[in-house]
This record gives C-alpha cells, structure tokens and sequence, in this order.
C-alpha cells in the first residue's frame, strides 16, 4: 500500500536526482579545484573551504526550517543557490585570468553550499510527509539515494573523460538539480492527493473492522 502513492517514488525520484551532484562534488571536489591552476595539496586544502561554509549553511538553513516549521521553500533555497554556483562555475573561463582563481573558488563555494544546503531539509520532509509504511517508505527513497552514489562520480568521470574538463559535467549536475527542482515543487500537490486518498478509505476501512468485531 505505501507503495501505491506517487509522492513516495517522485520523493525517490528526487533524491536521487539532488544525490547525484552531491556524490559527484564529495568525489571530484578537490580535482575540481587543482584544475584551477593550484597543486593537488593545495587543491585537497582549499577544498575544506567550501565544505566548511556549506556546513554552517546547512546548520542554519535547517534551525530556520525548524523555527519556521516549513520546508518546501527552504530546500528550494538551497537548490537555487547550488544552480547558481553550477552555473557561474560552469561560465568561469571566461572571467579575466587574474580573478579567474578567487572567481572559480567563490562559484564552487556557492554550489558545494547549495548542494549540502537542503540535505536534511528533505530527510525531515519525507518523514512527515509520506503516508503509510513509513520505514518502508523512507528504505526506497534511501536506496534511490544510494544509486546515486555509484551513478554520480561515474558520470562525472565520464564526462571528464570525453570533453577534456570538468566544465561539461558540471553543467550535467546542474541539469540534474534543475529536473530535481521540478519534482519538489510538484510534491506538496502529490502529498495532498494522497492524504485525501488515505481520508477516503480510512472510513470505510474503519466501519469494515467495526463490522467484523460486531459479528
């Protein structure tokens, strides 16, 4: 039964979908930053920066939702900021060559912030959310999440391989997070539907074990 309603599998769908940028920035962060023009060391280094600021973000992106008891536009926040980060990094040739390093390491920190910016966010959602089975529920969207964590690193290692460059996986992971951004705004329509489903049949389910105890 939990898993006849659509929300569980477009939350599935979703998390997968916002997974596989955060598996693939988790794996290539580093090479991503020391083909900056700076050192593996110095590119293992700065790459501390970015997770570091995206931590605190996530700290206090996650405290406001909770004060605020919503979520929707918080994740949505975070997804934003991360498109944004992919995009401008995705751009950063063509910045002058002067600026091009603290340009590449602000865009990267923008995305990295946005990427880990609405993980927990959407873990809390999903536990309030989801209607029957919810251990059975939070399982599948989980191991949707965990294909993510083959798919991602592959997809971005393959498209290093083809074009030469991060730049086109990056643009990949933004692809991703915007067909992500789609599901999550259609999810509070598809919770809906299925509380009122679940309304429905609750009365009916209820007056037939009455029934069976009567008899």
């Amino acid at each position: 039964e939990t898993l006849s309603h659509p929300s569980v599998w477009c939350f599935a769908l979703a998390n997968f979908l916002m997974l596989v940028p955060m598996y693939s920035v988790s794996f290539y962060l580093p090479a991503i930053i020391a083909e900056f023009g700076v050192g593996a060391l110095e590119g293992n280094l700065l790459s501390t920066v970015p997770y570091g600021i995206a931590t605190l973000f996530m700290l206090v992106n996650s405290y406001h939702s909770d004060r605020q008891h919503e979520r929707l536009v918080h994740i949505l926040t975070a997804n934003c900021v991360e498109i944004i980060g992919f995009g401008l990094l995705a751009i950063s040739g063509k910045v002058p060559e002067q600026q091009r390093l603290a340009f590449k390491m602000v865009t990267v920190t923008i995305a990295a912030t946005g990427v880990w910016g609405s993980k927990a966010i959407f873990m809390a959602w999903i536990s309030e959310s989801l209607r029957g089975n919810l251990a059975v529920a939070i399982a599948t969207v989980t191991s949707f999440g965990n294909v993510a964590g083959l798919a991602g690193p592959l997809i971005m290692g393959e498209c290093r391989h083809v074009s030469g460059a991060y730049t086109l996986g990056i643009l990949v992971l933004m692809g991703f997070q915007m067909a992500a951004v789609v599901i999550i705004v259609a999810l509070p329509f598809l919770i809906a539907r299925d509380s009122r489903l679940s309304l429905h049949h609750t009365p009916s389910h209820a007056s037939s074990s009455r029934t069976s105890v009567e008899q």
